[in-house]
């Protein structure tokens, strides 16, 4: 009897051992598990923390009657993405800031998005976009009595381009007096951009000129832009000359709010922008 006692005994020690075992063994296995996420947490956040370290605090730069092209270097070297809103203003020379936000001197972090509002200069009595006739133009020396003709024949409205274009087209009645040049106007950022030169004139009543769509071969793609053929007066072409040569010095193209007085759009298509 003392023998099956102690077997009974041990029996019972044995199962009592391995269940305490089998729950220390699953305890430990959630520890375990708990242990290896806690540590995979914090490794995650250590390599978020090395891979995208806290931005340096810095004090905005003021750019205040800068003109446009220093304003955006100096915001760029401390290291601000810039945006730019473009104005009239009576008491600021044109191109240059009217103010910025945010306020210069407040601590920001680095990238941070500063605007700067840039005076265009008194606003013009001139209408944009109003369409013209040679004939019916006061002032335009040698104007005929019919009415001036301009076409764009490549490309056509509607059609995707690339960054730099070979604009073609006819033309009659137009008088030697006046130039035709090609002003790019994108729709997606308002200005008018005057392209290089005026465009060359055939005997045979055609025209062509370069026009560069966009800023860049790889940026506005999808936008749209408008093509027009603007007639100038020896004026309004100097106008446009001097406008290229200052911003050629500048290295910054930020076009015309107005056409000058002189310049008339005669055509128009729109294109829209596509890679290459």
């Amino acid at each position: 009897m003392s023998a099956v006692l102690v077997n009974l005994v041990v029996s019972l020690l044995v199962g009592l051992a391995a269940t305490a075992i089998g729950k220390f063994a699953a305890r430990l296995k959630v520890l375990v598990a708990l242990t290896a996420g806690a540590i995979l947490f914090a490794v995650a956040i250590l390599v978020t923390f090395v891979s995208n370290p806290p931005k340096p605090i810095v004090a905005v730069p003021d750019v205040g009657s800068f003109p446009e092209a220093q304003a955006t270097a100096v915001l760029t070297n401390a290291g601000f993405q810039t945006a730019r809103v473009y104005q009239n203003s009576d008491d600021v020379p044109q191109y240059k800031v009217c103010r910025q936000d945010p306020a210069p001197g407040m601590q920001c972090s680095k990238g941070e998005k500063v605007t700067i509002w840039v005076s265009q200069g008194r606003a013009s009595s001139v209408s944009a976009g109003a369409q013209w006739n040679a004939h019916d133009e006061v002032g335009v020396d040698q104007a005929t009595s019919q009415a001036s003709t301009v076409t764009i024949t490549e490309p056509a409205s509607g059609v995707d381009v690339g960054f730099r274009n070979l604009v073609r087209g006819r033309l009659a009645s137009v008088p030697e007096n006046l130039d035709l040049w090609i002003v790019v106007y994108p729709r997606a950022f308002p200005r008018y951009h005057p392209q290089t030169e005026p465009a060359r004139r055939s005997n045979d009543g055609t025209w062509s000129a370069t026009a560069y769509i966009g800023v860049s071969p790889n940026s506005d793609i999808g936008g749209e832009f408008d093509l027009h053929a603007v007639l100038t007066d020896h004026a309004a072409s100097k106008e446009f000359l001097e406008y290229l040569q200052n911003a050629a010095k500048a290295a910054d193209w930020p076009g015309l709010l107005e056409l000058p007085t002189g310049a008339h759009i005669v055509y128009t298509v729109t294109v829209t922008r596509r890679a290459g």
